[in-house]
């Protein structure tokens, strides 16, 4: 379970790099942008937005190996959900899908797949919602990274079994 966890950290490292949040396309207010992999991660599992304003989480999740058989093969073989429990109301669990996977060179040199980001209503000031993200292989995998050069991190191989769930959360509270 360490590997694992290690292999999401480095890949949220990773996200936060080259990732970048779609703007929406609306007259509404600008959502408050919250990065789960900042919050899961660096921020004690915890993150505030203002009060009343749509919210949109970015850099829920991916995986990275070195080889597109690897790729395709965890692509085709995971299972992601996100579980969104508002503080007194409703608790909603949603499918993920990876997006398909794409190479990036240098200095990563790796098949990345990446989770799509999530939209939630806003919340009255005081509001929470706690948004879990599960992962989980129906099939053992491998992580390997063999074409790695330069100042990316090395590391793995990891072997993850089937059933292995890797989860993460982010409790998200209005303020103002």
């Amino acid at each position: 379970m360490f590997k694992t966890l290690t292999i999401v950290a480095v890949m949220a490292l990773a996200l936060a790099a080259i990732g970048g949040t779609a703007a929406r396309a609306s007259a509404s207010p600008e959502p408050a942008v919250v990065d789960f992999g900042n919050c899961a991660f660096g921020n004690d599992g915890a993150a505030t937005v203002p009060a009343g304003e749509p919210i949109t989480v970015t850099d829920t999740g991916a995986f990275a190996v070195g080889t597109y058989g690897l790729a395709l093969h965890i692509f085709n073989s995971n299972v992601a959900t996100a579980t969104i429990a508002v503080t007194d109301g409703a608790t909603t669990t949603i499918p993920l899908a990876y997006s398909a996977p794409q190479f990036f060179g240098a200095p990563f040199s790796a098949w990345l797949s990446f989770l799509p980001d999530i939209s939630l209503d806003p919340l009255a000031s005081g509001g929470s919602v706690l948004v879990t993200i599960d992962q989980t292989p129906t099939k053992a995998e491998e992580a390997v990274f063999p074409g790695q050069k330069g100042p990316a991190p090395h590391f793995g191989p990891f072997h993850i079994s089937a059933g292995d769930t890797f989860e993460a959360q982010c409790l998200i509270t209005a303020s103002g």
